[in-house]
């Protein structure tokens, strides 16, 4: 059975704050019809740059009426959260070109409803991560000044969809096996060792001397590098084994 979960909250205005929410919202809109007159005046006159920038002006207002009402109703994925996530979702593609598989009629309202934002500016788009099944719906925000990408969970859908400890288990399965490790730290060593007893006690194997000491750096290689992913994604998993689920409503 297909379970849908959408993640939008109610914004609430405080009551001792509505009457001064109530006059700027009068304001806001009456900003925006003088910004819509001036903006078709100038585009009957031909002049494209000033309807431009009346009409840019317009989305800024839009996106300020937009966040006073309802501000930012959606859940934020951190980015522990993300790197998590994108352990598993090896797809990400706009939601106007998902094609993996139906979204329920529930997902797509929580998707006009998230469009209204990109139309606003405060989304620069709205995407679908996914893999084999239980797919989610996220919007994402750049901001250019701190140079950083924010990303908001919208909703996810799917056949018992997974819950978070699942996804923190998959994470720790990416960590590689010590024994690999071991088992590289163990050739290189041998070859190391071949490459200085091969001219003294086989003589007639001398030639095969370079190939040892090949063998045994390419095994260090292999070796280091096992060993510090392996580090890396265990202080990874560590770090993020209490990190709190993005799935939380």
């Amino acid at each position: 059975m297909e379970t849908i979960e959408i993640y939008r909250k109610s914004a609430m205005i405080a009551e001792k704050f509505k009457e001064n929410v109530e006059k700027e919202l009068d304001y806001l809109q009456q900003e925006i019809a003088s910004l819509k007159y001036w903006r078709e005046y100038y585009e009957s006159a031909g002049l494209q740059g000033q309807a431009m920038l009346f009409e840019q002006k317009e989305v800024n207002l839009h996106r300020k009426k937009l966040l006073i009402t309802r501000g930012i109703p959606y859940q934020r994925i951190t980015e522990e959260q993300w790197e998590v996530l994108c352990g598993v979702f090896d797809r990400c593609v706009p939601a106007e070109e998902f094609s993996s598989q139906s979204m329920p009629s529930e997902v797509v309202t929580a998707y006009l409803e998230a469009k209204e934002y990109r139309e606003a500016g405060i989304f620069d788009s709205i995407e679908v991560a996914y893999y084999d099944a239980d797919p989610i719906l996220i919007g994402k925000a750049k901001c250019e000044i701190a140079g950083v990408e924010r990303r908001y969970l919208l909703a996810r859908w799917g056949d018992g969809l997974k819950p978070w400890e699942w996804f923190i288990n998959h994470y720790k399965s990416h960590i590689p096996s010590l024994n690999s490790a071991v088992i590289m730290a163990i050739v290189s060593i041998i070859s190391a060792a071949a490459y200085f007893l091969l001219p003294v006690l086989l003589p007639e194997y001398k030639s095969f001397q370079s190939l040892a000491f090949l063998v045994s750096i390419v095994c260090f290689g292999f070796f280091v590098g096992l060993f510090a992913a392996r580090r890396k994604i265990k202080k990874s998993y560590s770090r993020f084994v209490n990190t709190p689920s993005p799935f939380a409503t």
